[in-house]
């Protein structure tokens, strides 16, 4: 279920970041690229501007399963002030975008409320944050519950 709602996610997010062409870090125009998991840092100068969808830690109770999803975004641009704007921007797109979608198929509900961190280390030319989006998904296990709480 992690992989099914990491790819679903990730198709949302490919959607929000369709039309945006970035530099890359060789300084060519460049669509973003989304991954699922992490960014390939081994080919990072081929890589970035780029979108890490991934699941980093879970939640089971007898009644639900949450999840704390990570959308990490790294761009780049020489140019300080154009960079961090449109760095910021595509982070605002994704936040309300994501958001805004509330449900990922029927596999998983997303929380109104969503976190996210400017990388505090200055790493020009490179702009990093990270999002968290919180998601509750249905459960996998102990189905009897549901009758115990039903009185059945």
């Amino acid at each position: 279920m992690i992989i099914e709602i990491e790819d679903k996610l990730k198709n949302i997010v490919s959607e929000i970041v369709k039309d945006y062409t970035l530099l890359s870090v060789n300084g060519t125009p460049k669509k973003i690229d989304v991954f699922r998991g992490i960014i390939p840092f081994e080919k990072t100068g081929d890589i970035i501007p780029a979108v890490a969808v991934r699941i980093s830690k879970g939640k089971n109770t007898l009644e639900k399963r949450e999840l704390d999803v990570h959308v990490i975004l790294e761009t780049t641009n020489k140019d300080t002030e154009k960079g961090y704007e449109e760095h910021m921007k595509i982070v605002q797109e994704i936040v309300d975008g994501v958001i805004s979608k509330g449900t990922i198929e029927n596999i998983a509900e997303i929380l109104p409320e969503a976190k996210w961190e400017f990388s505090e280390e200055q790493l020009y030319p490179d702009y990093v944050t990270e999002i968290t989006f919180n998601l509750v998904s249905r459960k996998a296990y102990r189905t009897d519950v549901d009758d115990w709480i039903n009185g059945k």
